[in-house]
């Protein structure tokens, strides 16, 4: 699932509260409740900080990355240098994410594979976005 669309800034940080506060309180009061990695590549890392800021986050977000350098990038996805340099490769664009998509997938199903019954594993989800902020409009 790829989204990509246009944000006014002042509608973000409300309608991003929002939102973040709906999702978690819909999972918590979930029977089977998800757990979640987010990997954010370029711009938009108030989604994870706001997503963090809520309140019943911990039982909800694993971890959230903004990889916002091509170096940090690589390092999350586990992926060298030599895929991605002098290919056309778009940090901002489907592939990107979707690559981030798996990393983050990945790492969820690590986290939550430290628990002893493992009963968690299933409800995880990797969330991978790649990002370009647009400005002077």
């Amino acid at each position: 699932f790829i989204l990509f669309t246009r944000i006014n800034c002042k509608q973000q940080m409300e309608s991003l509260r929002d939102y973040a506060k709906k999702l978690i309180a819909k999972n918590h009061n979930n029977e089977q409740q998800r757990q979640v990695c987010i990997y954010l590549a370029g711009g938009g890392s108030t989604a994870v900080s706001t997503l963090a800021a809520t309140p019943c986050a911990s039982s909800f977000l694993l971890e959230g990355r903004t990889t916002y350098d091509r170096h940090s990038y690589l390092n999350a996805c586990e992926i060298p240098d030599k895929d991605t340099r002098g290919k056309g490769f778009s940090y901002g664009g489907k592939e990107a994410a979707t690559i981030l998509s798996r990393a983050a997938l990945k790492q969820a199903l690590k986290l939550t594979s430290m628990d002893d019954d493992l009963r968690r594993m299933p409800l995880t989800i990797g969330i991978g976005c790649a990002s370009v902020l647009v400005s002077g409009e």
